[in-house]
């Protein structure tokens, strides 16, 4: 966010200038919009009847997609996104070139004039109804931050990369990486920018349209919303599982996710495929990092992704046998996780049907508070299609919601949450290994993870 407010380009690193100007300019606004004049609740209730004013008309927040199509309409190249993100509001309004792609509006985005800080720098694409938004911003951030920083490390970094496992394993992915791209310089790397955005953008692009088919394709759209819902939780193991399932979601209607175009790539040029895979890898690798709440998506993904790395090769032929969808009789690895995913949301569905709600000193039912939440959705909307996933996520979000703060069921729900994800991450790791070498380790997926990695010689400083 400071970046955007301050109009920081992605090659400038921040230093404390930065977030000295940063903090007068977020106080100066404060101010300015009188803010600091109110009480929070209040802000968010402002927030929430806020109006967008353009072409003589008004549009609410939640008619934000209305107003997109005004933008395209007038042919203007500007466009404004909206979503939910647990129970926050986060929006991006910008400009940049659309493509149609199978039923999707592609949007490379060239410039962001404005957005909610929880659109961060990380989340390089995002997926909204039909609309596919690829931010150039935020791969032109990680490109220079992540892979022009492997020549820049100072001693105490190099030294760092030494003494933690974790952090020597990503580096020596991303080694492997710039040895598929034929890099060994800074100068290298920088004129192969171009090459290297393109393949992250393609990948991210698929991601999306993984996220399209496991949502609109392959599960109920009730079961799906509940899983984005749960991000109320904060990053959980639902919110993991559909990241994991868009990845290797399989080709349906000429769509497919980022594993099996890589698998296709395989096919007609292998070493651009490696490269992809093992960049993919480098990026679903967060254990050396701060972002905690991502370790159980890089638990997930990686533990897959190791089982078809060789010594020298990655072995796409396998993958594509065990990453089948509903084919030959047999449960192949993602089918098990689709199946692990749709039992525990119906059982949580369950759960939050059979909960009881004290609003005002009364008990309430769930038919109750649902039938007061698609009255609300009707009073905001003037209509309510209570099948679509337009409806389901925000509904859930909100008897999620519901549940966290006025219910009997709060801690039942928390408690179920975290022991399903030691389960799933048991199940992960006999797909990933077998049951004998799972038990053999105790199911301690990390540890395999860095003996399986550390004996396949993935390190950037080999201690041995």
């Amino acid at each position: 966010f400071c970046r955007n407010l301050l109009k920081v380009e992605p090659k400038i690193h921040l230093n404390a200038d930065h977030a000295t100007k940063f903090t007068e300019k977020v106080k100066e606004t404060i101010e300015s919009l009188q803010i600091n004049t109110i009480s929070a609740e209040t802000a968010k209730q402002e927030l929430r009847s806020y109006k967008f004013k353009i072409f003589g008309k008004e549009f609410e927040t939640y008619k934000s997609l209305e107003l997109d199509r005004f933008l395209k309409f007038s042919g203007s190249n500007k466009f404004l996104h909206s979503g939910q993100y647990g129970s926050q509001m986060e929006f991006i309004f910008g400009a940049g070139k659309e493509q149609h792609h199978h039923g999707y509006n592609v949007t490379f985005v060239q410039k962001e004039f404005i957005r909610t800080p929880n659109n961060v720098m990380s989340m390089a694409a995002i997926i909204g109804h039909q609309n596919i938004y690829i931010r150039l911003e935020s791969l032109k951030t990680i490109f220079a931050q992540k892979w022009i920083q492997i020549f820049d490390y100072n001693e105490f970094e190099m030294l760092t990369i030494h003494s933690d496992p974790f952090w020597n394993i990503a580096e020596g992915i991303k080694q492997m990486v710039l040895e598929k791209y034929g890099i060994d310089s800074k100068e290298m790397l920088i004129e192969k920018e171009s090459t290297f955005i393109n393949d992250m953008s393609e990948t991210i692009m698929f991601h999306e349209l993984g996220h399209g088919i496991i949502q609109h394709n392959i599960l109920p759209f009730e079961l799906g919303a509940i899983g984005e819902a749960s991000k109320i939780y904060g990053e959980n193991i639902y919110t993991a599982i559909l990241e994991f399932l868009a990845d290797f979601s399989p080709e349906s209607k000429q769509l497919m996710g980022p594993i099996q175009n890589m698998i296709k790539i395989s096919k007609t040029d292998r070493n651009r495929a490696k490269r992809m895979y093992l960049m993919y890898m480098s990026d679903t690798w967060f254990y050396n990092t701060d972002d905690t709440y991502m370790y159980t998506y890089s638990d997930l993904m990686i533990l897959i992704l190791i089982r078809y790395l060789t010594n020298d090769d990655i072995n796409f032929e396998q993958m594509e046998k065990e990453l089948l969808y509903k084919q030959d009789g047999n449960k192949s690895h993602f089918d098990r996780i689709i199946d692990l995913y749709q039992s525990d949301i119906t059982e949580l569905k369950t759960m939050c049907e059979n909960a009881t709600f004290t609003i005002g000193g009364a008990d309430m039912n769930y038919q109750k508070i649902r039938d007061f939440l698609i009255e609300e959705f009707r009073k905001n909307d003037g209509f309510v299609h209570v099948d679509t996933y337009e409806f389901l996520v925000p509904y859930w979000s909100n008897i999620l919601g519901y549940i966290q703060t006025v219910s009997d069921s709060k801690q039942l729900v928390e408690d179920f949450i975290k022991q399903q994800q030691v389960k799933a991450l048991k199940k992960t790791m006999v797909l990933s290994c077998g049951k004998e070498t799972a038990m053999k380790y105790n199911f301690d997926h990390r540890q395999y993870i860095l003996d399986r990695m550390t004996k396949l010689k993935v390190l950037a400083i080999d201690t041995n």
